[in-house]
Protein backbone atom coordinates (compact mmCIF):
# COMPACT_ATOMS: atom_id res chain seq x y z
CA UNK A 1 0.00 0.00 0.00
CA UNK A 2 1.39 3.50 -0.85
CA UNK A 3 -0.69 5.43 1.54
CA UNK A 4 -2.88 5.35 4.35
CA UNK A 5 -5.80 7.15 5.71
CA UNK A 6 -5.39 8.94 8.19
CA UNK A 7 -8.73 10.00 9.41
CA UNK A 8 -11.24 8.92 11.80
CA UNK A 9 -15.06 10.30 11.49
CA UNK A 10 -16.58 9.63 15.24
CA UNK A 11 -19.89 10.21 16.01
CA UNK A 12 -20.23 11.51 19.26
CA UNK A 13 -23.41 10.11 20.95
CA UNK A 14 -22.64 9.89 24.81
CA UNK A 15 -25.89 10.40 27.35
CA UNK A 16 -29.36 10.48 26.85
CA UNK A 17 -31.06 12.77 28.82
CA UNK A 18 -34.18 14.83 27.25
CA UNK A 19 -34.20 18.20 27.28
CA UNK A 20 -38.13 19.13 27.81
CA UNK A 21 -37.76 22.67 26.51
CA UNK A 22 -36.38 22.05 23.14
CA UNK A 23 -36.99 18.08 22.52
CA UNK A 24 -33.51 17.81 22.52
CA UNK A 25 -30.78 15.04 24.29
CA UNK A 26 -27.79 16.33 25.62
CA UNK A 27 -24.54 14.91 24.73
CA UNK A 28 -20.65 15.11 25.79
CA UNK A 29 -17.85 16.16 23.49
CA UNK A 30 -14.68 15.15 25.66
CA UNK A 31 -10.87 16.69 25.08
CA UNK A 32 -7.28 16.63 26.56
CA UNK A 33 -5.77 19.68 24.62
CA UNK A 34 -2.37 21.55 25.89
CA UNK A 35 -2.86 23.73 28.73
CA UNK A 36 -2.64 27.68 27.89
CA UNK A 37 -1.58 30.57 30.18
CA UNK A 38 -5.96 31.42 30.58
CA UNK A 39 -6.38 28.33 32.50
CA UNK A 40 -7.94 25.28 32.30
CA UNK A 41 -11.49 26.68 33.13
CA UNK A 42 -11.04 29.37 30.27
CA UNK A 43 -10.36 26.95 28.40
CA UNK A 44 -13.41 24.57 28.79
CA UNK A 45 -15.38 28.05 28.37
CA UNK A 46 -13.88 29.20 25.54
CA UNK A 47 -13.99 25.51 23.72
CA UNK A 48 -17.63 25.65 24.90
CA UNK A 49 -18.40 29.25 23.27
CA UNK A 50 -16.52 27.66 19.92
CA UNK A 51 -18.75 24.20 19.81
CA UNK A 52 -21.73 26.40 19.68
CA UNK A 53 -20.68 28.40 16.88
CA UNK A 54 -19.88 25.63 15.04
CA UNK A 55 -23.19 24.48 14.96
CA UNK A 56 -26.71 26.24 14.76
CA UNK A 57 -28.88 23.31 16.25
CA UNK A 58 -26.94 23.38 19.49
CA UNK A 59 -28.17 24.55 23.07
CA UNK A 60 -26.82 25.42 26.23
CA UNK A 61 -23.05 24.27 25.26
CA UNK A 62 -21.39 24.36 28.80
CA UNK A 63 -17.62 23.58 29.46
CA UNK A 64 -16.10 22.26 32.23
CA UNK A 65 -12.36 21.43 33.24
CA UNK A 66 -12.04 17.88 34.45
CA UNK A 67 -8.68 17.59 35.01
CA UNK A 68 -5.42 18.62 34.61
CA UNK A 69 -2.10 17.04 34.19
CA UNK A 70 1.62 18.13 34.55
CA UNK A 71 4.16 15.62 32.53
CA UNK A 72 7.95 15.65 31.72
CA UNK A 73 9.13 14.70 28.24
CA UNK A 74 12.41 15.19 27.15
CA UNK A 75 13.21 17.29 29.72
CA UNK A 76 10.74 19.32 29.64
CA UNK A 77 7.65 20.15 31.87
CA UNK A 78 4.10 20.32 30.17
CA UNK A 79 0.48 20.64 30.71
CA UNK A 80 -2.55 19.29 29.46
CA UNK A 81 -5.72 19.63 30.25
CA UNK A 82 -9.20 17.49 29.99
CA UNK A 83 -12.09 19.55 29.38
CA UNK A 84 -16.09 18.47 28.58
CA UNK A 85 -18.08 20.55 27.01
CA UNK A 86 -22.10 18.97 27.31
CA UNK A 87 -24.64 20.40 24.80
CA UNK A 88 -27.86 20.14 24.25
CA UNK A 89 -29.34 19.30 20.00
CA UNK A 90 -31.62 17.73 18.06
CA UNK A 91 -29.37 15.09 16.76
CA UNK A 92 -25.96 14.26 17.47
CA UNK A 93 -23.21 15.82 16.01
CA UNK A 94 -20.72 14.44 13.49
CA UNK A 95 -17.11 15.48 14.84
CA UNK A 96 -14.54 15.14 11.87
CA UNK A 97 -10.92 13.72 13.36
CA UNK A 98 -7.45 14.46 11.05
CA UNK A 99 -4.32 12.34 12.56
CA UNK A 100 -0.81 12.95 11.43
CA UNK A 101 1.07 9.84 13.07
CA UNK A 102 3.51 7.27 12.12
CA UNK A 103 2.07 4.48 10.23
CA UNK A 104 2.18 0.76 10.59
CA UNK A 105 3.73 0.85 7.14
CA UNK A 106 6.11 3.27 7.63
CA UNK A 107 7.58 2.40 11.16
CA UNK A 108 8.35 -0.59 9.43
CA UNK A 109 10.65 0.88 6.84
CA UNK A 110 14.12 1.63 8.17
CA UNK A 111 13.38 5.41 7.34
CA UNK A 112 10.32 5.50 8.91
CA UNK A 113 8.39 8.93 9.22
CA UNK A 114 8.34 9.84 13.03
CA UNK A 115 6.74 13.03 12.26
CA UNK A 116 6.65 14.11 16.05
CA UNK A 117 9.26 12.28 17.84
CA UNK A 118 8.71 14.58 20.80
CA UNK A 119 5.94 16.79 22.48
CA UNK A 120 7.29 19.75 21.95
CA UNK A 121 7.64 19.11 18.21
CA UNK A 122 4.16 18.35 17.95
CA UNK A 123 2.98 21.40 20.02
CA UNK A 124 5.52 23.47 17.60
CA UNK A 125 3.27 22.66 14.58
CA UNK A 126 -0.43 22.52 15.76
CA UNK A 127 -0.78 26.28 14.49
CA UNK A 128 0.90 25.66 10.96
CA UNK A 129 -0.92 22.21 10.94
CA UNK A 130 -4.76 24.25 12.25
CA UNK A 131 -3.64 26.69 9.02
CA UNK A 132 -3.85 23.67 6.48
CA UNK A 133 -6.72 21.77 7.72
CA UNK A 134 -8.73 24.83 7.08
CA UNK A 135 -7.79 25.69 3.76
CA UNK A 136 -8.35 21.84 3.05
CA UNK A 137 -11.29 20.67 4.67
CA UNK A 138 -13.10 24.23 5.29
CA UNK A 139 -13.72 23.16 8.55
CA UNK A 140 -12.69 25.34 11.53
CA UNK A 141 -10.44 23.23 13.96
CA UNK A 142 -12.09 23.00 16.96
CA UNK A 143 -9.52 21.02 19.37
CA UNK A 144 -5.94 20.60 18.77
CA UNK A 145 -4.02 18.21 20.79
CA UNK A 146 -0.48 15.98 20.90
CA UNK A 147 -1.69 12.30 21.75
CA UNK A 148 1.24 9.71 22.59
CA UNK A 149 1.37 7.12 20.67
CA UNK A 150 4.13 4.32 20.21
CA UNK A 151 7.30 5.82 21.11
CA UNK A 152 6.58 9.30 19.86
CA UNK A 153 3.02 11.32 19.14
CA UNK A 154 0.24 11.92 17.17
CA UNK A 155 -1.08 15.38 16.02
CA UNK A 156 -5.19 15.31 16.32
CA UNK A 157 -7.08 18.20 14.68
CA UNK A 158 -11.13 17.75 15.61
CA UNK A 159 -13.78 19.80 13.53
CA UNK A 160 -17.55 19.66 13.66
CA UNK A 161 -19.11 18.84 10.14
CA UNK A 162 -18.09 16.91 6.77
CA UNK A 163 -14.61 17.55 5.34
CA UNK A 164 -13.96 18.37 1.67
CA UNK A 165 -11.01 16.61 2.29
CA UNK A 166 -9.13 13.64 4.22
CA UNK A 167 -5.68 13.25 5.38
CA UNK A 168 -3.64 10.41 3.81
CA UNK A 169 0.07 9.22 4.14
CA UNK A 170 2.02 8.92 0.92
CA UNK A 171 5.02 6.25 2.18
CA UNK A 172 7.98 6.33 -0.14
CA UNK A 173 9.77 2.42 -0.50
CA UNK A 174 12.57 3.73 -2.38
CA UNK A 175 12.96 6.08 0.57
CA UNK A 176 14.17 9.39 -0.84
CA UNK A 177 12.22 11.90 0.14
CA UNK A 178 14.49 13.26 2.61
CA UNK A 179 17.53 12.89 0.44
CA UNK A 180 16.29 14.09 -2.67
CA UNK A 181 14.80 17.23 -3.58
CA UNK A 182 14.23 15.92 -7.24
CA UNK A 183 12.21 13.26 -5.59
CA UNK A 184 9.95 15.19 -3.57
CA UNK A 185 9.54 18.03 -6.32
CA UNK A 186 8.04 15.51 -8.54
CA UNK A 187 5.77 14.04 -5.44
CA UNK A 188 4.61 17.47 -4.85
CA UNK A 189 3.95 18.67 -8.38
CA UNK A 190 1.68 15.40 -8.48
CA UNK A 191 -0.12 15.92 -5.40
CA UNK A 192 -1.13 19.30 -6.18
CA UNK A 193 -1.84 18.44 -9.53
CA UNK A 194 -5.14 16.60 -8.19
CA UNK A 195 -5.85 19.21 -5.89
CA UNK A 196 -4.26 18.30 -3.18
CA UNK A 197 -3.27 19.91 0.16
CA UNK A 198 0.30 19.08 1.27
CA UNK A 199 0.74 19.21 4.92
CA UNK A 200 4.01 17.64 6.18
CA UNK A 201 6.97 15.95 4.98
CA UNK A 202 8.61 13.34 7.07
CA UNK A 203 11.23 10.94 6.94
CA UNK A 204 10.13 8.62 4.02
CA UNK A 205 6.11 10.30 4.43
CA UNK A 206 4.43 12.99 2.89
CA UNK A 207 0.95 13.50 4.45
CA UNK A 208 -1.54 15.35 2.43
CA UNK A 209 -5.41 16.28 2.10
CA UNK A 210 -7.33 14.89 -0.86
CA UNK A 211 -10.80 13.93 -1.54
CA UNK A 212 -9.20 10.68 -2.55
CA UNK A 213 -5.78 8.61 -2.28
CA UNK A 214 -3.04 10.02 -5.24
CA UNK A 215 -1.96 7.54 -7.40
CA UNK A 216 1.72 7.46 -6.63
CA UNK A 217 4.06 4.68 -5.93
CA UNK A 218 8.21 4.07 -5.56
CA UNK A 219 10.11 1.52 -6.47
CA UNK A 220 13.06 0.20 -6.20
CA UNK A 221 14.22 -1.90 -9.62
CA UNK A 222 18.18 -3.26 -9.02
CA UNK A 223 21.02 -2.48 -6.82
CA UNK A 224 24.25 -1.78 -8.36
CA UNK A 225 27.98 -0.89 -7.71
CA UNK A 226 28.08 2.65 -9.36
CA UNK A 227 25.96 4.96 -10.75
CA UNK A 228 26.92 5.02 -14.07
CA UNK A 229 25.59 1.50 -14.13
CA UNK A 230 22.55 2.76 -12.54
CA UNK A 231 22.75 5.77 -15.26
CA UNK A 232 23.01 3.08 -18.52
CA UNK A 233 19.32 1.73 -17.48
CA UNK A 234 17.52 4.62 -16.02
CA UNK A 235 15.74 5.56 -19.78
CA UNK A 236 14.96 1.88 -19.77
CA UNK A 237 13.50 2.23 -15.86
CA UNK A 238 10.86 5.20 -17.71
CA UNK A 239 10.35 3.27 -20.77
CA UNK A 240 9.00 -0.05 -19.11
CA UNK A 241 6.46 1.93 -16.60
CA UNK A 242 5.24 4.30 -19.76
CA UNK A 243 4.49 0.60 -21.74
CA UNK A 244 2.39 -0.43 -18.58
CA UNK A 245 0.56 2.54 -18.64
CA UNK A 246 1.96 4.99 -16.35
CA UNK A 247 1.17 8.67 -17.77
CA UNK A 248 4.67 10.02 -16.24
CA UNK A 249 7.59 8.77 -13.97
CA UNK A 250 10.77 9.47 -12.19
CA UNK A 251 13.45 7.30 -12.27
CA UNK A 252 16.93 8.12 -10.50
CA UNK A 253 20.36 6.69 -8.87
CA UNK A 254 20.43 7.12 -5.13
CA UNK A 255 23.05 5.74 -2.97
CA UNK A 256 21.91 6.95 0.34
CA UNK A 257 21.31 4.22 3.35
CA UNK A 258 21.79 1.19 0.97
CA UNK A 259 24.36 -1.19 3.03
CA UNK A 260 28.10 -1.45 1.07
CA UNK A 261 27.42 1.85 -1.23
CA UNK A 262 25.41 0.30 -3.75
CA UNK A 263 23.30 2.43 -6.17
CA UNK A 264 19.75 1.84 -6.12
CA UNK A 265 18.03 2.33 -9.20
CA UNK A 266 14.69 3.78 -7.95
CA UNK A 267 11.04 5.09 -9.44
CA UNK A 268 8.59 7.09 -8.76
CA UNK A 269 5.15 6.44 -11.23
CA UNK A 270 1.62 6.93 -11.15
CA UNK A 271 0.70 3.14 -11.08
CA UNK A 272 1.19 0.41 -8.83
CA UNK A 273 3.83 -1.79 -9.09
CA UNK A 274 2.64 -5.18 -11.13
CA UNK A 275 6.22 -6.61 -12.06
CA UNK A 276 8.20 -9.38 -10.25
CA UNK A 277 11.54 -9.93 -10.21
CA UNK A 278 13.17 -13.51 -10.47
CA UNK A 279 16.29 -11.97 -8.68
CA UNK A 280 18.42 -14.16 -11.26
CA UNK A 281 17.46 -17.44 -11.64
CA UNK A 282 17.63 -17.79 -14.65
CA UNK A 283 20.88 -15.88 -14.98
CA UNK A 284 24.57 -17.13 -15.00
CA UNK A 285 27.19 -14.91 -13.37
CA UNK A 286 28.92 -12.20 -14.87
CA UNK A 287 32.31 -10.86 -14.42
CA UNK A 288 31.67 -7.67 -16.12
CA UNK A 289 28.23 -4.78 -16.13
CA UNK A 290 29.63 -5.01 -19.87
CA UNK A 291 29.22 -8.58 -20.51
CA UNK A 292 25.73 -8.66 -18.37
CA UNK A 293 24.17 -5.96 -20.66
CA UNK A 294 24.99 -7.36 -23.74
CA UNK A 295 23.60 -11.31 -22.32
CA UNK A 296 20.40 -9.88 -21.86
CA UNK A 297 18.98 -10.89 -24.73
CA UNK A 298 20.26 -14.90 -24.19
CA UNK A 299 18.69 -14.71 -20.68
CA UNK A 300 15.18 -13.55 -21.90
CA UNK A 301 15.66 -16.57 -24.47
CA UNK A 302 16.13 -18.83 -21.69
CA UNK A 303 13.51 -18.20 -19.80
CA UNK A 304 10.88 -18.46 -22.60
CA UNK A 305 12.31 -21.59 -23.28
CA UNK A 306 11.33 -22.99 -19.74
CA UNK A 307 8.00 -21.61 -20.00
CA UNK A 308 9.01 -17.76 -18.25
CA UNK A 309 7.98 -15.10 -20.07
CA UNK A 310 10.10 -11.80 -18.96
CA UNK A 311 8.61 -8.62 -19.41
CA UNK A 312 11.96 -6.75 -18.93
CA UNK A 313 15.19 -7.42 -18.23
CA UNK A 314 17.88 -5.39 -15.90
CA UNK A 315 21.36 -5.56 -14.83
CA UNK A 316 22.06 -6.09 -11.23
CA UNK A 317 24.42 -6.17 -8.85
CA UNK A 318 24.89 -9.93 -7.56
CA UNK A 319 24.70 -10.13 -3.54
CA UNK A 320 26.09 -13.24 -3.09
CA UNK A 321 29.06 -12.58 -5.12
CA UNK A 322 30.21 -8.92 -4.63
CA UNK A 323 31.39 -7.01 -7.49
CA UNK A 324 30.07 -9.43 -10.01
CA UNK A 325 26.40 -9.51 -11.62
CA UNK A 326 23.53 -11.26 -12.80
CA UNK A 327 20.34 -10.89 -15.32
CA UNK A 328 17.23 -9.89 -13.18
CA UNK A 329 14.13 -10.87 -14.82
CA UNK A 330 10.83 -9.04 -14.34
CA UNK A 331 7.17 -10.91 -15.54
CA UNK A 332 3.53 -9.57 -14.82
Amino acid sequence: MKYKLGILVLLFNIGANANSAHGTNQFEFKVRIPATVSGCVADAQNLATKFSLSAPNIYHAHGRCVASATFVDQGQTFTVDTIVVNYDSNSELKVYTATISESEESIANPFGSEPYPTYKSCIDDLADQARVFLQATKLQPLALSCEPKNSDYALVIEAVGTSRQNVYQFVDDAAQIAHDDQWFAWISNKMQSAGAHITKKSGNSVFYYAKRPINISSHQIVRLYSVEQCEAQRDEAVALYRQLGAENSLAACHTQGLENQKVGLDILTTIEDTLYSDYGAQSTVYFSFQDCMEDRASIERKAKASGVFPFATFCAADDLNPGKFLVESFQR
